[in-house]
């Protein structure tokens, strides 16, 4: 997205390597051995790994570098992984911008993808200050008031259940209002 373009578009899977050794240098053996055990012994050129700052365009925030090489890694395990980044990164001030919608895009963009719509498990993962980040105020509320009507309807069952069975034979909790402030 910073590019407008693949950072390692390569036109075969050996020509991708290339272009991600061109950038990360050349994997050490144990790397190799995490990505790959069958091709631990594998010799590569001994390419310099690049400084990210020459790999993006002049002017690109310092934050975005950083966020982007934290997925930039030859070791599956230390990358970042979606699930991280979903209730961090994307709530991270870097994104804000993108959640506005009088961005100002740069020329070669017509629209921006759709990158806020999110499953309702996803939303029910989120902490309660990331949903409100995150999604809509409408998306938000929809789910404010789904777990409303989910308190009110364990509330109606307690008290169903306390008249059919008497209160002295059932433990009632009492009924609290979710906040999501």
């Amino acid at each position: 997205m910073i590019l407008g373009y693949p950072l390692f578009s390569g036109q075969s899977s050996v020509d991708q390597l290339v272009r991600i050794i061109q950038v990360l240098g050349t994997p050490t053996e144990e790397q190799m051995k995490v990505m790959n055990p069958n091709y631990a012994d594998v010799k590569f050129p001994d390419v310099k790994p690049k400084d990210l700052k020459k790999v993006f365009p002049k002017g690109t925030p310092e934050d975005a570098i950083n966020f982007v090489s934290r997925f930039l890694k030859y070791e599956p395990l230390k990358r970042l992984s979606p699930i991280e980044v979903l209730p961090r990164a994307l709530a991270d001030p870097f994104f804000d911008d993108l959640r506005d919608p009088c961005i100002k895009l740069p020329k070669y963009i017509d629209k921006l993808p759709e990158l806020f719509n999110f499953t309702d498990a996803e939303i029910k993962e989120m902490s309660d200050a990331c949903r409100r980040k995150l999604t809509s105020k409408n998306t938000y509320e929809a789910y404010e008031q789904y777990l409303m009507s989910k308190t009110s309807e364990g509330s109606n069952m307690t008290e169903n259940l306390s008249k059919e069975f008497g209160e002295s034979k059932m433990e009632t909790k009492s009924n609290r209002a979710v906040n999501l402030a």
